[in-house]
């Protein structure tokens, strides 16, 4: 980490103080000490326009993203072996009985496909969300 030695001043009233300390204290803004450490909590704050979400908010966060990452393979072997067997279900020839089963799963693909574009699309942005908060 980089030795940050310019200093800015800037005054402001206790109760400002304390709502910033607080603030920074259950964002996990915290020194060595356990001191709120509102240096990094204010570097963070200007660097990327926004406050950080709660601490606890992110941990939950790196769980989902995970999840969906494996949500993501789940989907894509499920796929396989839906276009397997419809695959299968032509190369033998379409009955009556196939034809209803061939259209079921066809639904079934359009759906899980529209899925796992949502599921790529709500990782993706999770995972801007977790490289940004793990500055």
């Amino acid at each position: 980490m980089p030795r940050y030695t310019a200093r800015v001043s800037v005054k402001m009233t206790w109760n400002e103080k304390d709502r910033l300390e607080s603030e920074a204290s259950d964002l996990g803004f915290l020194s060595g000490k356990g001191q709120p450490n509102l240096s990094e909590y204010i570097r963070w704050t200007l660097k990327y326009g926004q406050k950080p979400i709660d601490r606890s908010y992110y941990f939950d966060a790196l769980k989902h993203n995970a999840n969906l990452l494996r949500l993501g393979g789940l989907f894509n072997q499920y796929m396989f072996h839906l276009n397997r067997e419809l695959r299968i279900m032509n190369d033998k020839g379409i009955v009556d009985n196939n034809k209803r089963l061939c259209r079921e799963i066809e639904n079934q693909i359009k759906d899980f496909t529209e899925m796992r574009a949502m599921i790529k699309d709500t990782h993706k942005v999770l995972h801007q969300i977790l490289v940004q908060e793990s500055c």
